[in-house]
């Protein structure tokens, strides 16, 4: 089951980080403002979900917020290769 999520850590992530993430587990929208960070995109699936906070933690984050749903049913296209379905029309 394909993941959204959106997590918030207190302070800013490093750019390292930021690319570990992109590489592991595919596309993610980074936004940061007011002492804060914002990540947001889709993942495989639960264990997905662990794997991010697993880098976040390792890194010394700070989660104060995480929202986990399934994905828009309008998802088609097959996989990336690892396991998150393409979107078609972003």
């Amino acid at each position: 089951m394909v993941c959204s999520y959106h997590l918030v850590l207190a302070g800013p992530l490093p750019a390292t980080v930021a690319g570990v993430i992109r590489a592991r587990l595919g596309e993610v929208t980074i936004r940061s403002r007011a002492g804060r960070t914002a990540l947001e995109g889709r993942l495989a699936d639960q264990a997905a979900v662990r794997a991010l906070l697993n880098l976040v933690w390792d890194a010394g984050g700070e989660v104060r917020l995480l929202r986990v749903g399934t994905a828009p049913a309008a998802m088609t296209g097959g996989s990336d290769g690892r396991g998150v379905p393409r979107t078609t029309g972003t």
